[in-house]
Order: structure tokens, then sequence, then C-alpha cells
């Protein structure tokens, strides 16, 4: 862009639209030379309309969102990370607890900010998160997320992903969900992906309830246990992630007291941009090696 940034922009072709829609976006598409010129098109189109970015310096954790009222092009552009998915690192092997210590400071402080602001996330997993090169910790995609109003608001639809929603999201989509849910449940999803960090997949992926089959879980995890981790991991990391897997919402730690709890599993390291350095490495070399 105009300010040197590198972006990324995920375009909306006609093919998945219809009508007006579709012919819309392809009269944009044929005006462009080519794809490139497109994309820096899109650019000024989107920041004249709103820019809107939210930076969470502190630890190196930061999230970006950009949008645009009243345009005539549909697409999402945003910050281009360079890194990698922590769920395409996570599917090679589990993370180890030092690193995932790491991933999980990041996320906390993204979404302390996050909820600071009076959002929820909705969609927190390793699949919307990003280990950039660099050593920081980027939660992305707000598709779904929920501005409040006020600390007494409350979301009432049920979003996100059924392996890693909190039973209060769940609840709101049947009898006895007026109260809805507030910022608790992103704590939720964070413990679901803490454990889905370290171990693989998240808990109900394995339940035979509802193992290849999401939706089901919906119907599982105000039934079960809160999911808690073995023995075999260590008592901090087994702590914060009971601490986040409370079904009383209003038990439920927050992501300031999980940063400032002086036992906790994410407190700050002297290594720790360095480690996620090198689980950035780590990833791409094995992704070479499968080539």
């Amino acid at each position: 862009d105009g300010e040197g940034r590198r972006l990324a922009a995920k375009l909306m072709l006609p093919a998945a639209f219809e009508g007006k829609q579709a012919d819309l976006i392809a009269s944009e598409i044929s005006r462009a030379q080519d794809a490139s010129e497109f994309v820096r098109d899109l650019v000024p189109r989107f920041e004249e309309a709103f820019p809107t970015r939210v930076e969470c310096r502190p630890g190196g954790a930061g999230l970006a969102a950009a949008g645009a009222a009243a345009v005539e092009l549909l697409a999402i552009v945003m910050e281009y990370i360079d890194g990698c998915s922590l769920d395409a690192i996570v599917r090679r092997a589990p993370v180890p607890e030092g690193h995932a210590s790491a991933v999980l400071r990041g996320l906390c402080l993204a979404l302390e900010r996050l909820h600071a602001h009076g959002t929820i996330h909705r969609d927190v997993k390793a699949a919307n998160v990003m280990v950039a090169a660099s050593g920081r910790v980027y939660l992305c995609d707000f598709g779904v997320s929920k501005w409040l109003a006020s600390t007494t608001d409350r979301a009432r639809t049920v979003a996100g992903t059924p392996y890693w929603m909190a039973p209060e999201v769940v609840r709101a989509g049947g009898e006895g969900g007026e109260a809805g849910y507030g910022v608790e449940a992103d704590v939720w999803s964070l413990g679901i992906t803490a454990i889905e960090i370290v171990e693989g997949c998240a808990p109900l992926a394995r339940h035979p309830l509802c193992k290849n089959q999401p939706l089901h879980a919906v119907h599982v995890v105000a039934k079960v246990r809160a999911p808690r981790l073995g023995a075999h991991h260590s008592p901090a990391l087994r702590r914060f992630v009971a601490r986040c897997l409370v079904k009383n919402p209003g038990r439920r730690a927050t992501t300031t007291e999980l940063l400032k709890d002086p036992q906790g599993f994410v407190q700050p390291m002297p290594k720790y941009q360095q480690m996620l350095q090198d689980l950035v490495a780590h990833a791409r070399a094995c992704e070479a090696d499968e080539r």
C-alpha cells in the first residue's frame, strides 16, 4: 500500500455468487489487467471507506482487521503475515510445552486487548492463529466476532466451531439460552486450543459420539465433564487448562488473571520470541522435506 505495508487480499470471485452480485464482481475484475493490479486497486477503496486496525504490542501478540462500508467490491484486505498457521504446525506434531507457553501467552495478550474493547472473537482455535517468522502471535479471522455495547450486554446466537464452543454458547441456541454469553466464551475456546496444541486435536474430536462428526459436539459439550490434561503434562499447564475450562462462565478465569498468575503457564520467558521463531523455522523445514 502507500505506506509500504504488505497486504493480503481474499477475493470473492463471481462463481461464488449469483445475479447482480456476480455481475458486479466480474465487471470489476475485468477492468484490471491482472490480479496484482486488481489487488492494488482494492487497497485505496478500503482505506478510503474506513480502515480499522487494532494492534496488541505487549509480549509480541498482535491482531489486525480491516473493513469497508459502501464499497462495490467483495473482498477481505488484511495485513500479510510471513509465518505459519498454528493449525499446520499442530497437524504435523503436538507442540512442546515450552513453545506452547509462548503461543498461549501471545493468545492471552491478544484476547485481553480484544476483550477490553468489548469484543468476543467467538472462533478461537489453532486454525485461526498465525505464528510469524518474526516471533509474534496473531489471532486472525474475525468473521463471526461480536461487539458488545456494554459490560452487561450478551451475545445470543450460536457461532464458532463446535469442537471449541463453550457450553453457554451451545445453550444460547436452545431452551434456557436467554441469558446469552460474553467474552468468557473465548477463554473456554482458549483452553480447548491449549489442549489442541499439546495433544494434536481438540478433545471432542476424539470423543466416540462426535469423532468425525463436529456438529454432534454441540449436543455433547454441555453434558460431559470439562476436558482435562493427563499427569504427563506439567502442573502449570494442567492448571491453565483447568482454569479456562470451568463450565460456569462466571467462575472461569479471565485472560488478565491467567497472565498475572505468578505460578501460571503463560509467564514471560527470556527466549519467548526466539522459541516462536524456531517453531516457524522447524515447520518450514518439515514442509520443505515433504515436497
